[in-house]
């Protein structure tokens, strides 16, 4: 072995493969640089750590980065870089060590700006911001505490944070305070900011991206303190939209020209060593013999792969990365950068594939299958995923058929929505492997004679080809405007995403009663046949004791006259009525998913030729995009609906709806015993025989046998209990001279805050 060999084993024993495997966050690790320790820089995160620094001329970036790709531990690398506090000392130097192997100018920057104590301020945030000004305004105060300047984040922590305008008022005290304390610069770096656009599309809040323009706008004129910022998606932006109408298309169009786009996909040398080396801390098996390994380096750098790898170098490559075959090596952080998600990422690949047996572009295949099923977007890989299962289908009896098509699948995936190119050479290289060099050329023969892979000879390019050309997303959008006129959201919604009853349980408590809030969707029509007719006093008579209506607008106009309507009820006290704080997208979302459950019931030629079953993986995302868009209705939240009683409005948080109702039922039914009996206590006695046998007993006994002892009612059963409960442990019957019982009189009858109270008396009356 020789001495870099011997330094590749050392380093393989040493690494910790569950370090790679934690997720990082942001904004929890901002204050634990130990956390970032295991951080290996390579070539493609440098142009992200140079760019959102302040390097370039730009000031504002949309980061494109999958799941996996390392952005998240780059950017926290960053924040610790920019703040550069004491406690972060060591661990910046452990990077700086690294990234002199990797870009010698930048270890260059880091290292003296570690060493003369520059600091900097982070805004670090995470995920949806609910309320952009408020969570700015929080990241702020926190960067400033973490660097012990908590006195002169008073006048920022103390300014208004409810509008666009407060957050550019902030953000001018913060470059007045950073240049005052000597801070160099300020980034803003918001991870997971796909989720920010998703809520805002659920939530039909499309607009409030308008806010990030005028951010980006404000940074770029930063001059003597520099102020960058880098938003993180896991796609661009375009995917997040395209649902939405052209309209909204069009101002996200403009709001993306404020911005310099950074595909963060690392297909680097730093990469793939980082693979082998994982591997190589995992592996049991011994490496193939070495003749082997060098034939393999030799035919992919013939092929065009590897192209930042030397021959030498990418033969020790393959010997530390094996058993993966060296074509699941190289489609591996492709396939990765297209769909990963969450835990299926690169990293909980290497985590999770057995070891014991050779490692092939089937099993990176089988492992990302769901995510590809899944990703049914604008250039996503739902329709080569199609073709290839239905191919395999037809491949069921060519023995090695299945992993063939599937090898060939992952060979032609690209970083971006474009096919890449597999040679019938490269085909047989990837299907060969280590040892099926005999096989591979008579399985792709096999699979080109029975028409499921095309060979363009012209070009010397392999595909799979199985007919599958429907255009699914354009046969949806002919299908919605099929059902538009003819769709019933409020049918739908009933259907699929019911809406459960709310209880006063402070109340129900108190009065020992079941009583309860029937919810419901309503139209416009709905809410004027409510609050101006009789309709809500006969259903609340007929089936509940309260209603609270969810009203669903279509239009601004129709929403500003819902709350002029609601504001001037003043009748209904049985009726809690909420409003969303503007039109939101849920019949586009309903439409879309009844459209897709009518394409599948119908059984359109079209569809039927791969099997209607194929597009459920593009229902079950929009339905969960239903039920989310259905929550922003009905949630009792800060930013959730407004809610309304007798023209009052209300502020609602959990647990604030049981309270409110509580108050309600208090006021409405402010006459209710309270008894201890739920036989009694209900509005239908239910369908028991014996519980409505029990109820007629005591019945029978009050108008015939009064006066006597226990009214003729013997035993143990659900009558004598009603009996004990209502009339004699209350007080309402009680003895008078010898055997003799009767009712109290109102007077006699003592304790106010009880069933013995005079209004007991004359409820049961």
């Amino acid at each position: 072995m020789s001495a870099k060999q011997a330094k590749r084993s050392l380093r393989a024993q040493d690494i910790d493969v569950s370090s790679f495997l934690r997720s990082i966050n942001l904004c929890f690790d901002a204050a634990h640089p130990e956390r970032i320790e295991h951080f290996r820089p390579t070539a493609k995160c440098v142009r992200l750590l140079t760019a959102l620094s302040g390097h370039e001329d730009e000031r504002a970036f949309f980061v494109v980065a999958p799941y996996g790709t390392g952005k998240s531990i780059a950017a926290s690398y960053l924040l610790q870089l920019v703040e550069n506090r004491p406690d972060a000392a060591a661990v910046l130097r452990t990077v700086e060590d690294r990234m002199l192997n990797v870009n010698s100018a930048f270890a260059e920057f880091a290292s003296n700006r570690r060493l003369r104590k520059k600091r900097g301020i982070a805004i670090a945030l995470q995920g949806y911001c609910s309320s952009l000004p408020a969570a700015i305004q929080e990241a702020i105060g926190e960067s400033m505490d973490r660097l012990r300047l908590g006195r002169q984040a008073r006048p920022i922590m103390s300014q208004g944070a409810q509008s666009t305008e407060d957050i550019i008022a902030m953000l001018k005290t913060l470059l007045s305070k950073a240049e005052q304390e000597k801070c160099d610069r300020v980034v803003l770096i918001w991870d997971e900011f796909g989720r920010h656009l998703e809520s805002l599309v659920a939530e039909g809040r499309t607009s409030k991206l308008n806010d990030i323009q005028t951010i980006a706008e404000f940074a770029s004129r930063s001059t003597k303190v520099s102020l960058t910022i880098g938003l993180i998606l896991h796609q661009d932006l375009f995917n997040y939209a395209s649902n939405l109408p052209q309209s909204v298309r069009s101002e996200w169009k403009k709001i993306e020209g404020r911005f310099q786009n950074l595909q963060y996909v690392d297909l680097s040398r730093e990469t793939y060593s980082l693979i082998a080396d994982l591997i190589a801390a995992r592996r049991t098996p011994a490496a193939p013999n070495t003749s082997l390994i060098k034939k393999a380096a030799r035919a992919f750098k013939e092929a065009g792969l590897f192209a930042d790898f030397s021959q030498k170098d990418l033969a020790e490559l393959l010997e530390r990365s094996y058993p993966l075959e060296p074509a699941a090596l190289w489609a591996l952080p492709r396939i990765a950068a297209r769909v990963a998600q969450n835990e299926r990422t690169l990293f909980g690949f290497l985590g999770a594939v057995d070891l014991r047996a050779p490692v092939t572009p089937a099993t990176v295949f089988d492992y990302f299958s769901g995510l590809m099923q899944a990703d049914i977007g604008v250039g996503g890989t739902y329709k080569k995923w199609l073709e290839t299962q239905a191919a395999i289908e037809r491949a069921s009896d060519i023995d090695g058929g299945a992993e063939a098509l599937k090898t060939i699948a992952v060979m032609g995936f690209n970083v971006s929505s474009q096919r890449g190119v597999v040679s019938s050479g490269l085909a047989d290289l990837a299907l060969a492997g280590y040892t099926r060099q005999v096989q591979a050329t008579s399985v792709r023969k096999s699979l080109l004679v029975r028409k499921l892979l095309l060979h363009r000879k012209h070009s010397d390019e392999v595909s799979i080809w199985h007919g599958v050309d429907i255009d699914l997303r354009g046969l949806l959008e002919d299908e919605k405007n099929r059902q538009r006129l003819a769709f019933d959201l409020f049918g739908f919604l009933r259907k699929e995403a019911p809406l459960s009853v709310w209880r006063p349980t402070r109340y129900n408590d108190e009065y020992r009663m079941q009583r309860y809030f029937r919810c419901s969707y309503v139209s416009h029509q709905d809410l004027h046949n409510y609050l101006g007719g009789n309709l809500s006093a006969k259903l609340i008579a007929d089936t509940c004791d309260g209603m609270v209506l969810y009203y669903v607008p279509e239009s601004p106009e129709q929403l500003a006259e819902a709350e002029a309507i609601v504001r001037a009820s003043l009748r209904q006290n049985r009726i809690l009525i909420a409003l969303p704080r503007q039109v939101t997208a849920l019949k586009e979302a309903c439409l879309e998913v009844w459209s897709l459950v009518s394409l599948q019931g119908n059984q359109d030629g079209r569809v039927r030729s791969f099997g209607a079953s194929r597009t459920a993986p593009m229902t079950e995302p929009t339905r969960a995009r239903t039920w989310t868009a259905a929550q922003a209705l009905t949630s009792p939240r800060a930013d959730g609906p407004r809610w309304y009683h007798i023209g009052s409005e209300h502020q609602l948080d959990s647990p604030g709806p049981a309270i409110l109702l509580s108050s309600i039922m208090e006021e409405v039914y402010s006459l209710t015993p309270k008894l201890n009996n739920e036989a009694i206590v209900r509005q239908q006695p239910g369908s028991y025989v014996v519980m409505v046998n029990s109820r007629k007993k005591l019945e029978i006994g009050i108008l015939e046998r009064s006066g006597t002892a226990k009214m003729g009612i013997e035993g143990d059963f659900p009558d004598a209990s009603m009996f004990f409960t209502i009339l004699l442990d209350t007080g309402i019957y009680r003895q008078a001279k010898g055997d003799m019982y009767r009712y109290a009189r109102p007077q006699e009858i003592d304790d106010p805050d009880s069933a013995r109270s005079g209004r007991g008396l004359r409820t049961f009356s």
